[in-house]
């Protein structure tokens, strides 16, 4: 979306595997044309899907000067293929410091259908140059966000339902296990032995699995929070416990809001925090 808003001679338009999202509503609201591609998380109706998807893809590369660009591993795959078979040149954006064997493995085996690689930190292009090479091409966009306004504290404490004296430390990020829930919930119960007034919250959505899994440790878990950035100034300490990340948006938005931070030191946070200066 940051892409779309700056002022450029290219016409892009954005063809989703999902048909809605909130993003995707901030895209039309931008005036971008969308084509949906119909395709979902279901293995089982992905042979079905896959040529009606590819076909609409196909139209869009007849374009003269088509670009294809991808974020996600799995429309990146997308993308090598229909852009191999339309000639189309395929940029893809990595945005971690870390994959399985498998997937590195699938790509190498498309990196002739690959035009370009953008990286979002300097951590993410060690690995991908580990990993396929060092003469492999890597340029390094980081990722940014917008200066970020936060609620007052109070405000942001009372649209959370919590307490405004009681020490609060939380999570800004969807639930699944590269952010390490479980974790997270095991962080919280250690710290609370030490101080019983503690109290935890997750703001996002995602696995059910692990979301229960911060509620029997009695994180608080609110969902997704479409104005998620402008609530951290409810938080004294944000503790990521990512098991991988490339550079978290997250992050940028705590350091923006002035919110301390504690991560763990994986690839993607030991690259750009620095102990006692940042976090």
């Amino acid at each position: 979306v940051e892409i779309l808003r700056c002022q450029s001679p290219l016409e892009p338009r954005v063809a989703p595997f999902m048909a809605s999202g909130a993003l995707l509503d901030e895209v039309l609201q931008l005036g971008i044309p969308l084509t949906p591609l119909g395709l979902t998380r279901d293995l089982k109706r992905l042979g079905r899907d896959f040529p009606r998807a590819a076909q609409r893809t196909m139209a869009l590369c007849r374009i003269p000067g088509s670009i294809l660009h991808a974020h996600m591993w799995h429309a990146d795959m997308f993308c090598r293929v229909v852009g191999a078979f339309t000639h189309t040149p395929v940029v893809s954006t990595y945005q971690l410091a870390q994959m399985p064997v498998w997937r590195t493995q699938l790509d190498r085996w498309t990196r002739k259908w690959l035009g370009a690689r953008i990286a979002v930190s300097e951590d993410v292009k060690g690995f991908i140059q580990r990993e396929l090479g060092g003469e492999v091409q890597v340029q390094v966009i980081p990722n940014a966000v917008r200066p970020v306004e936060v609620l007052p504290k109070s405000e942001a404490r009372a649209r959370l339902e919590l307490p405004v004296e009681a020490p609060v430390i939380g999570c800004l990020a969807r639930v699944d296990p590269q952010k390490d829930p479980a974790l997270f919930a095991e962080v919280y119960l250690r710290a609370k032995s030490s101080c019983p007034a503690l109290l935890a919250v997750w703001m996002g959505a995602g696995s059910p699995s692990l979301t229960q899994v911060l509620k029997r440790a009695g994180v608080l878990t609110v969902g997704y929070q479409p104005d998620g950035s402008r609530l951290l100034s409810a938080l004294d300490v944000h503790v990521f416990c990512s098991r991988v990340e490339g550079l978290s948006l997250s992050l940028l938005e705590c350091w923006s809001a002035g919110v301390p931070v504690v991560a763990t030191a994986v690839p993607g946070f030991s690259g750009v925090i620095h102990p006692g200066v940042n976090g």
